[in-house]
């Protein structure tokens, strides 16, 4: 969380004047730059950055909204840069710790991290914490951040049980865990990763790196590592990107029967819990049956909740 040092107006007006010198326009700064700004929102108690970001028009908002942007890579429309503060002020009211925010998550939760660059990040996730109901993702779940959620930002998983050096983490860039951690139940939540796919002009087209990030995915979901994955856009997506999800889902689907299968196939029944001993056996599928087309497949995965990557298009903040 950070320093909790109080700052006064007159620190903001000063901070204000140091901003105004570095020129926070998006895309003249350079790293380094940056990157004291974001310490500098660090250092910054979260209350006070909360009640600067509540009186628009002061000399602190007009501070504050000024290093938020500057703490951004990305290019911003008018409206964006805008509405970033208010997109801001939403997430730190609900999770005043978020990791990720303005400094990168801990080393343990994953190599390579980073904090927040890009403001599709900041702008979608405060698009759902604040209108929960106008987002439904393609399987019609709705997409939403409750109460007694947390978001993170930037957090890495291991794409196996260790990461090798190349394409060896699986980022999310916004992750909710949902639900209460309490072991001695059993009750450990539950983790929906997040990844933005901003599209300045038209819907948002499959990349060669996709494949990569799927393989990742699916690793993450067979392995526990994390219960549901939902890539959200500002635009569309393209049938392409659709179809590659598609295929990434069925075989997500058969690491769930495979698994399921090896339980029943290799443990003594007296050694599954009750809940597994009243779940359906899994035998041979006959041919055909992994198929997106296959409408017993798609009853099949609902009946036995099984994870899939999904998908939700038009995530923009009201007013961008």
């Amino acid at each position: 969380m950070g320093c909790v040092r109080n700052l006064t107006k007159n620190d903001y007006e000063q901070l204000a004047k140091c901003v105004e010198r570095c020129r926070v326009d998006t895309g003249k700064l350079g790293k380094e730059q940056r990157e004291k700004i974001r310490e500098t929102l660090r250092l910054t108690s979260r209350s006070k950055l909360l009640e600067a970001l509540k009186t628009p028009g002061s000399p602190a908002y007009a501070a504050v909204a000024r290093l938020l942007r500057g703490a951004m890579v990305s290019t911003m429309t008018p409206e964006e840069k805008t509405l970033l503060p208010k997109a801001f002020e939403s997430i730190l009211a609900h999770t005043p710790d978020a990791m990720g925010l303005f400094l990168k998550a801990p080393a343990h939760r994953g190599a390579g991290s980073s904090a927040v660059q890009h403001h599709y990040e900041i702008m979608a996730t405060a698009a759902i914490l604040d209108y929960p109901h106008d987002y439904k993702t393609r399987s019609g779940k709705q997409l939403y951040l409750g109460v007694s959620d947390r978001v993170d930002f930037g957090i890495r998983y291991s794409r196996d049980y260790a990461s090798p050096r190349r394409f060896g983490t699986l980022e999310a860039d916004m992750l909710i865990h949902r639900g209460t951690l309490n072991p001695l139940s059993g009750d450990m939540g539950k983790n929906l990763a997040i990844d933005a796919k901003h599209s300045q002009s038209g819907n948002y087209s499959l990349k060669p790196e996709l494949h990569q990030q799927l393989a990742g995915i699916r690793t993450a979901l067979r392995d526990g590592k994390i219960d549901e994955f939902c890539f959200v856009t500002n635009r569309g997506f393209t049938d392409g990107f659709k179809k590659a999800i598609d295929k990434a889902n069925l075989l997500v689907a058969k690491d769930f029967v495979n698994a399921n299968s090896r339980i029943y196939r290799d443990e003594p029944l007296e050694n599954l819990t009750r809940a597994e001993r009243e779940h359906q056996r899994f035998e041979k599928s006959p041919p055909g049956f992994f198929s997106e087309n296959n409408e017993e497949f798609q009853c099949f995965v609902r009946e036995h909740d099984i994870p899939q990557i999904d998908l939700a298009e038009h995530v923009e903040y009201p007013g961008t």
